[in-house]
């Protein structure tokens, strides 16, 4: 009978440590990325100032001009709680060139404003094309 009431009692604690949620679950909740949200991160200006923004910052590099590469960049990256444009990801390269350079104007952008769900201030997954051509 003790040997019983001690295994209940193990199993018990072992149920409700495991229930229990800890620090690091705690942050992943505020830190969750969204894919879309109730109100979308703005870039200040709107979307036609991102478009100038990007035009006026980005250069296009000289070895894809001598090399005559055209095409888009895909980046992904973060519009964080604070609006800042973090983790920029290429999901479709051009060039390593054009890549490095589509990551250094995301990186120069100025803070957005950043997106909400449910009255509260998310992060949020953004994808922008960046096209390149020569004229």
């Amino acid at each position: 009978m003790k040997k019983t009431i001690f295994l209940l009692s193990m199993l018990l604690t072992a149920a409700i440590v495991t229930c229990t949620p800890t620090k690091a679950q705690a942050q992943t909740d505020s830190e969750k990325v969204y894919n879309s949200c109730q109100v979308m991160p703005q870039f200040p200006g709107g979307e036609k100032a991102m478009m100038e923004f990007i035009a006026t910052n980005l250069r296009y590099p000289q070895q894809a001009v001598k090399d005559d590469v055209q095409g888009m960049v895909l980046v992904d990256f973060v519009i964080n709680t604070e609006g800042k444009a973090t983790d920029p990801k290429i999901v479709r390269s051009l060039s390593p060139e054009c890549d490095a350079e589509v990551i250094r104007v995301v990186s120069l952008m100025p803070a957005w404003t950043p997106g909400q769900q449910d009255g509260k201030t998310v992060n949020v997954k953004y994808t922008l094309p960046v096209m390149f051509k020569t004229k």
